[in-house]
C-alpha cells in the first residue's frame, strides 16, 4: 500500500485511533507519528527544552504511545484523546526530568511544571498543551487545503495569513474587496469543517 503524506485523513471507515488499536497497521502508525511528533515537540520546545531534548522527549512519548494506544478507550469524561496525549506527555517528561538530574543536568522550570507539583501546576502545563494542540489542529487543516485547493482560494488564504488587507488581495486577483471577504468567509468554513473531521478522527469507532 503506497504510503499516504501525514496531512491527508485517513482513506477507511475506521479513525486513525481505531486503525491503531486494531492490530499492527504500519500504515497508520506512521501517519501517527507523521500528524502529532511535530505538535508534541513544539509543546516541549515551549516548556524550555532544547531542540536535541525535546525530539529525545517526543520519542519516548511515542514509545509511550505505541505500548498505550492499543488498548485505548476514548472517554470524554476524561477528555478523551487530547488529555490522554498530554497524560503520555507529562509522564515521558516526568521520566525524562528525572534521567537528566541523575546524569546533573537540570530541566527548565517550565519543563518540570505540573510534573511533580501542585494541581494548579498541573492545570497550567495542560492549558499550555491545549492551546498547542488547537494551533495544531489550525496548521495541519491549512495545511490540508492548500494541498487540494484550486483556483483563487489558496491565494486568498497565503494572503490573509500574512496580513494583507483585502483591497490588496482583490487588486492582486482581479476581485472586488467585497468578493475577497466573500472568499474569506467561505474559507473560514472550510477550516472549520477540516478542523472538526481531524478531531472526530480522535474518536475510536466507524466513521
Amino acid at each position: 500500500m503506497a504510503h499516504r503524506p501525514p496531512n491527508q485523513p485517513p482513506t477507511t471507515s475506521l479513525t486513525l485511533l481505531g486503525r491503531l488499536s486494531r492490530g499492527d497497521d504500519a500504515e497508520a502508525w506512521r501517519e501517527f507519528d507523521g500528524r502529532y511528533r511535530g505538535l508534541i515537540v513544539r509543546y516541549l520546545r515551549g516548556r524550555g527544552l532544547q531542540v536535541a531534548d525535546a525530539e529525545d522527549c517526543a520519542q519516548a512519548v511515542m514509545g509511550k504511545l505505541v505500548r498505550g494506544l492499543r488498548n485505548f478507550k476514548y472517554d470524554s469524561e476524561r477528555g478523551g484523546f487530547r488529555a490522554y496525549l498530554y497524560r503520555c506527555t507529562r509522564s515521558a517528561l516526568s521520566d525524562f526530568a528525572a534521567r537528566m538530574k541523575r546524569n546533573g543536568r537540570v530541566l527548565p522550570l517550565d519543563a518540570v511544571v505540573g510534573v511533580n507539583g501542585s494541581q494548579a501546576d498541573d492545570d497550567s502545563g495542560y492549558a499550555v498543551f491545549e492551546q498547542e494542540w488547537v494551533d495544531h489542529h489550525y496548521r495541519l487543516a491549512v495545511s490540508r487545503y492548500l494541498d487540494v485547493s484550486e483556483g483563487h482560494g489558496s491565494d486568498i488564504l497565503r494572503a490573509t495569513l500574512a496580513g494583507t488587507p483585502a483591497r490588496v488581495i482583490g487588486e492582486r486577483l482581479g476581485m472586488t474587496e467585497n468578493g475577497v471577504h466573500k472568499a474569506q468567509q467561505r474559507l473560514r468554513e472550510r477550516l472549520k469543517a477540516l478542523i472538526a473531521e481531524q478531531v472526530r478522527d480522535e474518536e475510536l469507532g466507524d466513521g
